[in-house]
């Protein structure tokens, strides 16, 4: 299943948490990174993963995460440096 960036948040511990929707915005993937992990290893537009690792987006966020979803797909290549 592919998953596109949505959502990049950061917190005081130096980490990033980056969101990844699928285009209809009901499946999401969320991973945890320090920083230092993504400047040796930057975030790529989409990601593949098994519908084992993803979760369902709560119904608040599904518009939000299909509508990013889908610009990301439209401008980038799946394995474009975001």
């Amino acid at each position: 299943m592919r998953l596109w960036l949505v959502e990049r948040s950061f917190d005081t511990r130096n980490s990033v948490t980056l969101t990844y929707a699928t285009t209809d915005g009901g499946q999401r993937y969320r991973i945890q990174a320090t920083v230092d992990r993504l400047s040796r290893d930057p975030a790529t537009a989409a990601v593949a993963r098994d519908e084992e690792a993803v979760t369902t987006t709560p119904e608040s966020d599904r518009s939000q995460y299909a509508a990013e979803a889908t610009r990301m797909a439209e401008r980038h290549d799946p394995d474009d440096t975001v």
